[in-house]
């Protein structure tokens, strides 16, 4: 930028204030400054160059910082705008000149400064500024792409004044003010979701799970697909998302056995898709017959293992008595032989035996009930005593009935004798997890219930002066009311800003007077500083030259001048249209007036409304009533534009704006009923 003796330059260092939206593709962030955001310090061409043959001016330094994101998205476009709204300078700063630099990757402060190497963007990007002395709207798009996402953008307003202003600290001292907002939008060559939206997976495991990468939703990593249900016969251990092909045709495993042939051969059941108790075998027991061997059962096969015992006489009184036989094989002798017809056959009475010394069969000793013929164990029934010996007893069949499907008994199951109560389940007391966003997961006598998530209302009641109610997912949650920053900005031109409790008002600004050409009142001039209306006392006399008691200092003519040919008093005919006649003392006549003038009368400032020319004299306008938005998104989004006294109007995007929906569109601005859940 080139330097001259009268300036305005704009710094501007931003402070984000993100206005963040999704346009076409691209996301676009905006953030804007007034004023009221400005360090006050020097010119930064004088502070670098500190040249004396040119006045330091102070100036608005302002710093933007570009938003931060996760992802490094890239910047198609830096569209700088500077609104300046007024210029209001005392009599002798009048003309003030205003020019505008813009710097990248550079923070100002007042008290440093870039190097003036950093004044030239990007060739090619163009100048910003350029001297303008009146109010309106200028602007500068980066879009060379000189600019990097992290770069630091200064923007500079400083004016350059001179005469009595030069070399003065003109912002400070009073003596130039401005207002205005500047305003800088950068647009990236994506979308970019700022917020976790919380919704990226759509719960379908068969396109992955979709992650959240700090810009946007992020595609999952395709599963592995198969049976996931362990109970299955195709159970898959390592397949991530279940396709549906569990098979569940109960086929027999081949491992219900546990290979204890104490408790008999467990086997499948397909009905009940179950291993099955085995049937224990009956040990054997020696049956009393030596001749057959003595019986003995070995429980780790399971098997009656035989021992044959040596045949003979095993009777000492016998003449042939054998000492080594273990079984008497009825060989005995005896000098009085044995008829062999003692025992009856009846077990009860015993056996009845031949006493060779007697010669005679003696009785048999009755077998006597043991008392333990029931071995205690169930699984192979009940050994019974039947006059004789112990008889076997038949082992309990398991009914395949013993749970009666109420779990809230506990599973019953059969111990090879019985069927065993189960043990009832007990709750946890730690069903619900805590988490309100799920609801509360209860108890239902066998298992945790799955509680109902509570659903958002619609929190916001529409009343800005307490704030927006948000969910938090569980409840409403208060909004923090709005807090008055104090609105008026000091500026007299524009009336006083008021709080309505939600925003700050627009002041109506006062309306500017103008001479009403009536002398003897005084001269009327509007002060731009205290926006009053400054009268200067007239001095009477007579203004007229050519008159004998002309009086050179007088301001207002009073009527008193003195002619040679004397003033009729007459002439003027009171129509201010023709301008006002007057008598001619040379001449002796009346002269026509000047007609006035339609000067031009609106100052361009619709917010004071149209002054317009009554074919005399100007006349103040009707300021215009600012449009407020009425809240019903679904006719657009009305806003008052101060520099067109119009309202504009957004239209909206429709859609669900919920979050929580299943249809959640982001890009929605109005709600049209659309949400699903």
């Amino acid at each position: 930028m080139s330097r001259l003796n009268q300036f305005f330059k704009v710094l501007i260092l931003l402070s984000m204030t993100a206005l963040p939206h999704l346009l076409s593709g691209q996301y676009v962030s905006t953030s804007c400054q007034t004023v009221t955001d400005a360090l006050i310090g020097p010119d930064r061409n004088d502070f670098v160059h500190n040249e004396a043959a040119f006045p330091i001016n102070e100036g608005y330094l302002h710093n933007f910082t570009p938003p931060s994101f996760s992802c490094d998205p890239g910047v198609t476009s830096l569209l700088i705008t500077i609104d300046i709204m007024s210029i209001i300078a005392i009599p002798d700063c009048e003309g003030t000149s205003l020019f505008g630099n813009v710097l990248r990757n550079c923070a100002l402060s007042t008290t440093s400064i870039c190097g003036i190497t950093q004044e030239a963007l990007t060739p090619g990007c163009g100048n910003f500024g350029g001297g303008q002395t009146t109010p309106g709207v200028y602007s500068l798009d980066l879009n060379c792409g000189a600019v990097n996402n992290s770069d630091v953008i200064g923007v500079d307003i400083i004016p350059s004044v001179g005469g009595a202003c030069a070399g003065t600290s003109a912002i400070t001292d009073g003596d130039v003010a401005l207002t205005y907002e500047i305003c800088i939008q950068y647009t990236y060559d994506q979308d970019i979701i700022p917020v976790d939206p919380g919704n990226c997976d759509d719960g379908d495991c068969t396109n992955g799970v979709e992650t959240y990468d700090g810009c946007g939703c992020v595609a999952g990593t395709p599963p592995i697909s198969g049976c996931t249900d362990p109970t299955a016969n195709n159970y898959n251990s390592a397949a991530t998302c279940d396709d549906g092909s569990c098979n569940f045709d109960c086929p027999d495993p081949g491992t219900c056995d546990d290979g204890l042939c104490i408790n008999g051969v467990e086997t499948w059941d397909e009905d009940l898709c179950d291993c099955i108790s085995g049937t224990p075998p009956t040990p054997c027991v020696s049956d009393g017959d030596c001749t057959n061997g003595f019986e003995f059962y070995n429980t780790t096969t399971c098997e009656c293992e035989i021992f044959p015992e040596p045949p003979g006489c095993t009777d000492p009184t016998a003449t042939n008595y054998n000492p080594g036989a273990f079984c008497d094989d009825g060989s005995c002798t005896y000098d009085c032989p044995d008829p062999g017809s003692c025992d009856d056959g009846v077990c009860i009475n015993g056996i009845e035996t031949w006493d060779e010394d007697l010669c005679d069969c003696v009785a048999g000793t009755p077998p006597v009930n043991p008392g333990n013929c029931d071995d205690g164990d169930c699984t192979n029934g009940v050994e019974t005593w039947d006059g004789c010996e112990c008889v076997a007893g038949t082992p309990p069949v398991n009914p395949g009935n013993c749970d009666d499907g109420d779990c809230t008994n506990g599973v019953e199951t059969w111990d090879g004798c019985d069927c065993v109560a189960g043990t009832p389940p007990v709750n946890p007391g730690n069903c619900d997890d805590g988490d309100c966003t799920n609801g509360v997961e209860t108890w239902d006598g066998c298992d945790c219930v799955a509680g109902t998530p509570p659903v958002d209302p619609g929190c916001d009641d529409g009343i800005c002066s307490n704030g927006v109610e948000t969910w938090n997912g569980c409840d409403c949650v208060a909004g923090t009311p709005p807090v008055d920053p104090g609105c008026d900005d000091g500026i007299c031109s524009n009336g006083v800003e008021t709080w309505d409790g939600c925003d700050c008002v627009a002041g109506t600004p006062p309306i500017v007077c103008v001479d009403d050409g009536d002398c003897t009142n005084g001269f009327e001039m509007w002060n731009a500083n205290t926006c009053e209306c400054d009268v200067t006392p007239a001095v009477d006399g007579c203004t007229n030259p050519t008159a004998t008691n002309y009086n050179p200092a007088a301001t207002c003519d009073d009527g008193s001048c003195e002619f040679p040919c004397p003033d009729p008093g007459n002439c003027d005919d009171g129509d201010c249209e023709n301008g006002e006649e007057t008598w001619d003392g040379d001449l002796c006549e009346c002269i026509a007036g000047i007609a006035p003038v339609d000067p031009g009368c609106d100052d361009g400032d619709c917010t004071n409304g149209i002054e317009t020319w009554d074919g005399c004299n100007c006349v103040a306008g009707t300021p215009p009533t600012p449009c407020v938005n009425d809240g019903d998104c679904t006719n657009g989004f009305e806003m008052w534009n101060a520099n067109t006294c119009e309202c504009d109007i957004t239209p909206p995007v429709n859609g669900c704006t919920d979050p929580t929906a299943n249809n959640y569109n982001p890009a929605a601005t109005c709600d049209d009923g659309s949400c699903e859940f």
